[in-house]
């Protein structure tokens, strides 16, 4: 992964995300809060996972605990980003 965390202006929405770099490609979408005005990035975490595991040749439990670091220290303001985990409906 490239820098851990940098701010991103974007086109499509006028105000910054939190992006965290290396993982972009596990956005799956951007998100707002009731209230406030900032949006954030929605990542699905098991992409994360093989991201990482693929950039930095470390297995799935390695990536996991690289990712639950960078989710515990990502915390910035109302804009840092959200971590999901897609469940299969039954």
């Amino acid at each position: 992964m490239g820098e851990v965390i940098q701010l991103l202006p974007t086109q499509e929405h006028r105000s910054e995300f939190v992006i965290i770099g290396g993982l972009e490609g596990a956005i799956v979408g951007f998100g707002e809060r009731a209230g406030l005005s900032e949006k954030f990035a929605i990542y699905d975490l098991d992409i994360c996972v093989e991201i990482v595991m693929d950039s930095m040749c470390v297995n799935e439990e390695e990536a996991r605990e690289m990712m639950d670091e960078v989710i515990a220290g990502s915390w910035n303001s109302t804009s840092t980003p959200v971590f999901i985990t897609q469940a299969a409906l039954v």
